[in-house]
């Protein structure tokens, strides 16, 4: 009973002497930033990265999540990493992307632009690009708070309606003053033939005058 009791009371000495190590857990947030608007038709990129990195021991090394769109309005086109420090990867077909440094020693530690998405818009109105099940762990292997900051975007359809009237509008104008000039040309011959006839008809007139004076002065 006595050695039970030492075996005890050495075992409750050795762990209140040994310093228990307790480390926070650090805080990061996953933003995306893109243009607000885009026209149906077009592509727009949009760029994801890692920013307020707080309490992480030295960095995060770890990535995951998925990437969320609304592939009614927006068509993926293409994945791109940026500013990586270690190795990343993205699948299309699950949109789920993953970075892990196996070295432990390139840990992202700052505010870094990770991926530029490029998406084809494909319908007119607003959607959100995100991450959900968003982890972002640091070199303790621990899961660090995570604040992700979706993307709005307004897709807008193109203003072609003012093209497509502009042109008609102006052949009915260019229509009209040919017809207007066409007029003022036909009005002008038409005076000068009207002057010419009165010219030839007033010279006659003279003509037969002067040959019934002299007629007259025969008599």
């Amino acid at each position: 009973m006595k050695k039970k009791l030492v075996i005890g009371l050495i075992a409750a000495t050795l762990f209140s002497s040994t310093p228990i190590n307790v480390y926070a857990v650090g805080s990061a947030s996953v933003n995306f930033n893109s243009n607000n608007t885009v026209d149906v038709g077009e592509n727009i990129k949009v760029y994801m990265s890692i920013e307020n990195i707080e309490d992480a021991d030295k960095g995060i090394i770890g990535v995951g999540g998925k990437l969320i769109f609304d592939n009614n309005k927006l068509e993926f086109i293409e994945a791109k990493t940026v500013n990586t420090p270690y190795d990343f990867w993205f699948n299309p077909k699950s949109n789920k992307l993953a970075g892990l440094d196996f070295t432990f020693e390139n840990a992202i530690n700052k505010n870094t632009t990770i991926y530029e998405f490029t998406f084809k818009a494909l319908e007119e109105g607003n959607t959100t690009i995100t991450l959900d099940e968003a982890e972002l762990s640091d070199t303790l292997t621990k899961v660090l708070n995570t604040n992700v900051y979706g993307k709005e975007i307004t897709i807008t359809k193109k203003a072609i309606i003012e093209q497509e009237e502009v042109k008609p509008i102006e052949e009915k104008v260019n229509k009209t003053e040919d017809k207007k000039i066409e007029k003022e040309v036909k009005k002008e011959t038409t005076t000068k033939k009207e002057i010419t006839n009165k010219e030839k008809l007033e010279k006659v007139n003279n003509v037969v005058h002067n040959l019934l004076k002299k007629l007259t002065d025969l008599f």
